[in-house]
């Protein structure tokens, strides 16, 4: 290798030698590596302390290690300040690498197939003041579904069914789209450049304005040191106000690293107290939405093929492995049958609907057909009549909707065993 890209000799303030340090120096011998510090960069011929302990002593024992190959690719390399905000003992060591990486490219086109293949979802927000507009509206679309439910009787088959279903359900979702409760959003499922690479912004919520302004006074303090430090280092002079602004630039950090624990827990003990308050008031959408606010909530990603789902799903499903002597196993009276079970034979009444309808609960996650339990509470009693005849035609029949035979399973990692493991998956 080229000598001029790697220099000979490494300075190194740290003096003392101990077995660890002979160690290391072994190590780099043996797999061909060589120690940045006091050789590259700001650092060249210096090989400044990277560690100060309470005790007051000083030492070097963080390095930055590459092989010979990398040395050249190296721009700079330098010791930062020390500073308590980030450790309490050890310095930051920079390193500065050449690369033709075209990185703000290669974002945009991961962007772009993000872009593309973004699930739409349903967004939903109702206030209790939208039941009468949102019933009004409902009531002019269900005019148009009576003639479909009659033309089913008497000649009942699956796609009729599906099709009044069906429409049901649209004039539900139109009804709440119309009166803007309802809206199709493309799911943000990738984060924006902004928001992965803009590192000089924090996004804890205890972050206020008090800490902004903070945090500014302290960066530009040590922006200001590190600048008077660079430049007597280069200039090889003794910079005359440098022990006055050290001292503003410790003061700072303090005072910085003092308010944020001061932020950080008193946002800790309100957020408690919220959430104690929502538990007492038994509002668990509030809660929740309250629980996942608070900060980002990491995903782990679940790499099981869907042909090992399928299978994985079918085998719990198996309850029952044989038929064989079903009869012997479920003993049934037929005598008694008919009679035990007349009450459930009878038509469905308009009574009975209305009887479950009042006791469903806002707020709750709706199924497949996107139909809200604010929805069917809402509705006019010309569309509860329509989906008495609907439950009425699917008793008689035998034949029900097509949706209601299909079964939505969302696995959820467990976060503990492999997760390539469909047992892993509840």
């Amino acid at each position: 290798m080229d000598k001029s890209y790697m220099p000979i000799r490494r300075k190194n303030m740290d003096v003392k030698v101990n077995n660890n340090g002979s160690h290391v120096i072994d190590i780099c011998k043996t797999l061909g590596l060589a120690i940045v510090n006091g050789r590259l960069g700001d650092d060249n011929g210096i090989g400044n302390f990277t560690c100060f302990n309470k005790n007051g002593g000083c030492s070097t024992i963080d390095y930055a290690i590459v092989s010979h190959e990398l040395f050249y690719n190296i721009q700079n390399f330098q010791v930062d300040l020390f500073d308590k905000c980030l450790s309490d003992v050890h310095c930051p060591i920079v390193m500065t690498l050449q690369s033709t990486h075209t990185h703000n490219q290669e974002i945009h086109d991961v962007n772009t197939i993000c872009d593309s293949s973004k699930p739409r979802y349903m967004s939903f927000k109702w206030d209790r003041e939208n039941a009468n507009e949102y019933s009004d509206r409902l009531h002019r679309l269900t005019l148009q579904l009576s003639g479909i439910v009659e033309n089913i009787h008497g000649n009942v088959s699956q796609e009729l069914v599906d099709h009044c279903y069906s429409e049901i359900c649209n004039s539900f979702l139109q009804a709440a789209q119309d009166i803007g409760v309802c809206k199709w959003k493309q799911s943000n499922t990738a984060r924006s450049h902004k928001e992965q690479h803009n590192v000089n912004s924090p996004s804890q919520l205890w972050f206020d304005a008090d800490c902004e302004a903070a945090r500014k006074e302290y960066l530009n303090l040590r922006n200001r040191l590190s600048r008077k430090i660079q430049l007597g280092r280069r200039l090889d002079v003794q910079v005359t106000d440098i022990n006055v602004l050290q001292s503003d630039f410790l003061m700072a950090s303090k005072k910085y690293k003092k308010l944020l624990r001061y932020k950080r827990r008193r946002h800790g003990k309100d957020f408690s107290a919220s959430l104690r308050s929502l538990k007492k008031q038994g509002n668990p959408r509030a809660f929740w939405d309250l629980l996942n606010s608070n900060g980002r909530r990491t995903k782990s990603a679940v790499n099981v093929s869907l042909g090992d789902l399928v299978q994985h799903f079918k085998s719990l499903g198996n309850v029952c492995k044989s038929e064989d002597n079903l009869e012997e196993r479920m003993p049934l009276d037929a005598d008694n049958v008919t009679i035990q079970n007349d009450g459930l034979n009878e038509p469905i009444t308009l009574e009975e609907v209305e009887l479950m309808v009042n006791k469903l609960k806002n707020a709750k996650a709706c199924g497949k057909d996107l139909i809200r339990n604010e929805f069917l509470k809402s509705c006019p009693l010309e569309m509860r009549r329509v989906i008495v005849d609907l439950f009425n035609i699917v008793l008689d029949s035998g034949i029900v909707p097509s949706e209601w035979c299909i079964g939505v399973i969302i696995p959820i990692f467990k976060n503990k065993g492999e997760n390539t493991n469909p047992d892993s998956l509840e």
